[in-house]
This record gives structure tokens, C-alpha cells and sequence, in this order.
């Protein structure tokens, strides 16, 4: 596709729509307008010249591409409520991991998804690079798309409906619930006047050897080795944390089915 330059409307300004906009900005891409339905107090890097919008009937119709960047509920809420003007005229997508282009009402005539796929917070930079992108849509629109997230990465991929579904459940179970047995972790630590950080080493060798090996083949632990002594002292060590030991259980299960506990 040969080099154009693309106005960005970004609609949500969240961590995603944050971080878009200071990437989008870094590169020069023009981003003259955006919406968020709350006051803006603070100064986003990423949006030095842009008009903050807090009425969706007040946004301009002169963008290219309006990123929906919300929580997944709202996406087609928001989506509904633009202007007819926009929703026969532009490219309307979304960032939602989960959702896919069935979100969208029948009234907005060129729908596309815009996902990258990386864990967003306000106090950590993106490495763009390396993050990637699944994009969907009718040609025409997912042209324009792919050419917008190339400029972003060097990772850009048309999947289909049930794979995008597949690869955002996939996510949340190497993302989230991992950060969740952190944070478990961690809290039980505390309790025993120790710090997080011992841990550390561990969880990035844990990284390293992912980028060599599949998971199955790194297991490692009391578990795969059905070292039922050290899983007795496990569990009393939990016998006033059910929860957690709850959750002990059912993991060490999973990774061996044959463990009696």
C-alpha cells in the first residue's frame, strides 16, 4: 500500500487509548480529535495539539479512522451512538480483545477490529515493535487498518473471529492469572516479612526459557515430579488459607492428573 497519511479519532481515553495516542503522535500520525466521557484533568504526552471531546455528537467528521478504545461492555454502546454521518462515511474499529466485528450494528457501514495485543499501564512504555496486531474487516477497510498498524509494528496478522476469541481467552490465562498468583504470592510473603523481589530470578528464567522451549517442556516442581511429601507440607502450611490452598490444589492437578491430594 503506498504511503498515505491517515487522521485518527480516538474514542475512550483509557490505558489503551492513551498509549495509541502517544505512539500515534510519536510517529507523526495526526490524531486532530478525541473523545473520552469523563474530564480529562491531566496531560497526556500523546495528545499536545488534539481536541478532547466529552459529547460524542460534537466530535468532527473529518478523521479517517475512529478507534473505539473502551471497556469491552461499552464498545457498542459507544459505537451506536456516533453520528449517522460517521457511521456511513468512516472506518469505525475497536481495540476489544474479545469482540469481534459482530459488535457492531448494521447501521455502521465500514466496521473493523484494531487489536493489539499487550498488557497496557500508565506507568510502563509499550515496546510497539514487537507488539501485535490482528486486524479485521471488509478489504478495503482492513487495508487501511494493516497499513496503520505496520507503521506501529513489525507484527501485524488477519486471524479469524473464533481464532481472535481463542488467542484473547489464551492471553488472559498467561497474563492475568498468572499476575493473580503474583499478587497471591507476594501477599503471603508480606505476611512472613519477606520481600517479592526473591523471587525475581525465578520468574525470568521462567521468560527466558519460554522464548527457547514450549511450556510443557520447562515444567518443573512438586507436581510433574509427584513429590507427595513436599505437597503435605504445602498444604499445611495453607490450612488457614483455604482459598489459596484451593487453588494449590487445583493447579497441581492440572499439571498431574495422577496426584492423589
Amino acid at each position: 500500500m503506498e504511503k498515505q497519511s491517515l487522521k485518527i479519532c480516538i474514542l475512550g481515553l483509557g490505558r489503551v487509548g492513551k498509549q495509541l495516542a502517544k505512539v500515534f503522535h510519536r510517529l507523526r500520525i495526526p490524531v486532530p480529535a478525541a473523545f473520552n466521557r469523563s474530564p480529562i484533568v491531566e496531560k497526556i504526552p500523546g495528545l499536545p495539539s488534539t481536541n478532547i471531546y466529552q459529547d460524542i455528537n460534537q466530535i468532527p467528521h473529518d478523521s479517517d479512522i475512529y478507534l473505539i478504545s473502551v471497556t469491552d461492555d461499552a464498545v457498542n454502546e459507544l459505537a451506536s451512538a456516533l453520528p449517522d454521518r460517521i457511521k456511513r462515511q468512516k472506518i469505525v474499529a475497536h481495540t476489544s480483545g474479545i469482540h469481534t466485528l459482530d459488535v457492531f450494528s448494521e447501521d455502521i457501514l465500514f466496521p473493523g477490529v484494531f487489536y493489539p495485543l499487550n498488557t497496557f499501564s500508565d506507568s510502563q512504555e509499550v515496546v510497539w515493535d514487537s507488539t501485535p496486531f490482528y486486524i479485521s474487516g471488509a478489504e478495503q477497510v482492513a487495508e487501511k487498518l494493516r497499513y496503520l498498524a505496520g507503521q506501529v509494528s513489525n507484527k501485524v496478522f488477519t486471524i479469524s473471529d473464533e481464532q481472535k476469541k481463542i488467542l484473547h481467552l489464551s492471553a488472559v490465562l498467561v497474563n492475568n492469572f498468572p499476575t493473580h498468583l503474583f499478587h497471591l504470592a507476594d501477599r503471603l510473603l508480606t505476611q512472613n516479612e519477606l520481600e517479592f523481589d526473591h523471587l525475581l530470578p525465578l520468574i525470568q528464567t521462567m521468560v527466558k526459557n519460554l522464548e527457547q522451549k514450549r511450556p510443557e517442556h520447562i515444567q518443573t516442581g512438586p507436581a510433574i515430579r509427584e513429590d507427595n511429601q513436599t505437597i503435605r507440607q504445602h498444604m499445611e502450611l495453607l490450612s488457614d488459607k483455604p482459598e489459596l490452598q484451593q487453588i494449590y490444589v487445583l493447579l497441581s492437578k492440572s499439571i498431574n492428573r495422577k496426584l492423589e491430594i
